[in-house]
């Protein structure tokens, strides 16, 4: 083997190495790099719910179509707020206030006004009491719940819906199996309507105006 066969094996070694040691430095800097990127798109996905989400801004039926919504959790996994947007731009949130006996859903549109809420009450076995919806602090429906000895089977529900000066009302009774026994409808405490159910759900009398 000549000199110059010999100068062009070791150049070439040289280059071989150098590449070795290079894609190496690469591997050590880019691999946590690389991690830390993947772990914050994962972070990042916690906090987007659907981009097609649909939800009720005003807790009484308006349903309003947004392109982005993001969620915040609290330390123990608990929802806090949700946050709302039409294209990029803010559209308002909802905040979540918990309590043992209580729950707050506050909405807010986009310019931070306070624009409906809804008050959830829980009797001690943890299902709902009461339900009441506002909004711009006027009341608009409420929702009262009475149940049997196991505080989780409803005995009976009473809806009531204020529209202006009127108060329409629906209570509803249930037999223990969770069928409706009974339903009568009212306006401003005047009774509308009553239906009588047998234990199937078959409607078996007809009353009211």
């Amino acid at each position: 083997m000549n000199k110059a066969t010999r100068i062009i094996l070791l150049i070439i070694a040289f280059l071989l190495i150098g590449a070795g040691i290079a894609a190496g430095i690469f591997a050590i800097v880019k691999g946590p790099e690389s991690e830390l990127s993947e772990k914050n798109e994962e972070t990042e996905a916690e906090y987007i719910v659907d981009l097609d989400d649909v939800i009720d801004t005003t807790p009484i039926g308006e349903l309003i179509k947004y392109d982005r919504v993001e969620e915040k959790l609290d330390e123990d996994g608990l929802l806090t707020s949700r946050i709302y947007y039409l294209g990029d731009a803010y559209a308002g949130r909802k905040d979540y206030f918990r309590t043992e006996t209580e729950e707050h859903i506050l909405v807010f549109d986009a310019n931070e006004k306070e624009i409906a809420s809804t008050l959830m009450s829980f009797n001690a076995a943890g299902s709902v009491s009461t339900v009441t919806h506002r909004m711009n602090s006027t009341v608009t429906k409420t929702v009262e719940y009475d149940y049997y000895e196991d505080m989780t089977t409803p005995e009976n529900k009473l809806v009531k819906i204020y529209s202006g000066e009127d108060v329409f009302a629906t209570k509803t009774f249930y037999y223990e199996n969770g069928k409706m026994s009974e339903v009568n409808e009212y306006k401003n405490n005047e009774l509308t309507s009553r239906i009588v159910y047998d234990e199937n759900g078959n409607p078996i009398e007809n009353g009211g105006e």
